[in-house]
């Protein structure tokens, strides 16, 4: 027999090394989540992964929590300070507060899972918002129908960026 030569040993070793990598590997399983399991609604308009781990989910019929084994539901007729069930995003910012945007204002939601209402300049509550961001300058970003605005940390008013 004859003895390997230099290429041939380099092509079997990385044959047995890539081969030993791929056998350790572990597979992906995913799970598709629906009203058999609980989901409100199928219609699924937004995602959002807070630090917790925990994923939220946002549908034409409310608000949805799934911890990998059970999912919970939140509508506005059990908590009032949900703007809408129509949730169209979800943004959870860095202090773990999950950020709802609907056709009808903004909700935030704290640690305790306790909802918050979002008033514009102390009075508005009704309009619409697809877009909140989480920035470092200014925190939550709240793009809505009457223009863009940011949460004040301190006293919890919203205040007008642009």
């Amino acid at each position: 027999m004859a003895a390997l030569n230099y290429k041939q040993f380099i092509v079997l070793h990385s044959f047995c090394i890539l081969s030993f990598f791929s056998a350790k590997a572990q597979p992906f399983s995913f799970h598709n989540v629906n009203t058999s399991d609980g989901l409100s609604e199928n219609n699924v308009r937004s995602v959002s992964i807070d630090k917790n781990g925990y994923l939220w989910i946002g549908t034409v019929d409310g608000l949805n929590v799934y911890d990998g084994y059970a999912v919970t539901s939140f509508k506005k007729e059990t908590n009032p300070e949900i703007a809408s069930n129509n949730v169209i995003h979800l943004t959870c910012d860095s202090k773990n507060r999950l950020w709802l945007g609907t056709n009808d204002g903004i909700t935030w939601m704290d640690e305790n899972r306790k909802f918050h209402r979002v008033m514009l300049q102390d009075t508005v509550s009704k309009f619409g918002s697809r877009t909140i961001m989480d920035t470092k300058v200014l925190g939550p970003v709240l793009y809505t129908s009457l223009g863009q605005f940011s949460f004040n940390e301190s006293s919890k008013p919203v205040t007008s960026v642009l």
